[in-house]
């Protein structure tokens, strides 16, 4: 194992530690999520690009070009995430659907429920208890 993936797993625990000894978090699971899907994020892009972070070699692609924020829906709530970006931009992590703003289990679940008859407003009321937001419409 590189140094550079020795310090990030080091830090990714650190972080986990944390969190867990926290009582006065209860979203533990919704940062757990969003912290593996960040990082998941940041691996993709290393991979596009063919270099790490301040790492010099040959066979680079493109470079950094910082990053976008966006907001996901799941099932532990809504996750305010940090998109990694790159300067030719063909780099999307594939984690994420380009302008879908809910996870697919959730958009799911809502289908099923309309095509079972339950109202608009009891979905809105269901969605402010499980995500923390109304919806009319999760697409």
């Amino acid at each position: 194992m590189a140094k550079k993936e020795q310090r990030e797993t080091k830090d990714i625990i650190e972080v986990l530690q944390d969190l867990i000894q926290d009582p006065r978090n209860p979203g533990i699971l919704k940062e757990i999520v969003k912290l593996g899907i960040q990082n998941i994020m940041e691996l993709e892009r290393d991979a596009h690009i063919g270099a790490g972070s301040y790492e010099r070699t040959g066979s680079r692609k493109t470079y950094r070009n910082g990053y976008k924020p966006r907001q996901l829906n799941t099932r532990v709530g809504s996750i305010d995430l940090r998109v990694p970006q790159t300067r030719d931009g063909e780099c999307y992590p594939s984690i994420l659907e380009r302008y879908q703003r809910s996870e697919r289990a959730v958009i799911m679940a809502s289908y099923d429920a309309y095509v079972n008859g339950v109202s608009t407003r009891k979905m809105k009321k269901i969605t402010e208890v499980l995500l923390g937001k109304g919806f009319h419409r999760l697409a």
